[in-house]
């Protein structure tokens, strides 16, 4: 019983200084979006729209994964961002 109680809570990974900042990125991302295109921007409003949308906070962790896959897929292949060539 107890391994199934852990194993359904949902505990927070990394650093937490490192999850806000790139939340504030996300954040940051959305006020700008009018100047700058970004992928990670048409992704949150592709989980804010449609039959059954997410509520904020969820779109906003969802884009945050997103933006970490994609910092460290960048860094992995040594390549700078490019919006042309993104899947979105």
């Amino acid at each position: 019983m107890e391994d199934f109680i852990l194993k359904s809570v949902k505990l927070p990974r990394g650093q937490s200084s490192a999850r806000y900042i790139m939340f504030e990125m996300i954040r940051s991302m959305l006020r700008n979006q009018a100047r700058i295109d970004n992928h990670i921007v048409d992704y949150y409003y592709k989980l804010k729209k449609g039959p059954h949308p997410k509520p904020d906070m969820v779109a906003m962790i969802a884009c945050v994964n997103r933006l970490d896959r994609t910092i460290m897929n960048l860094v992995r292949t040594n390549q700078i961002y490019n919006y042309a060539r993104t899947s979105h």
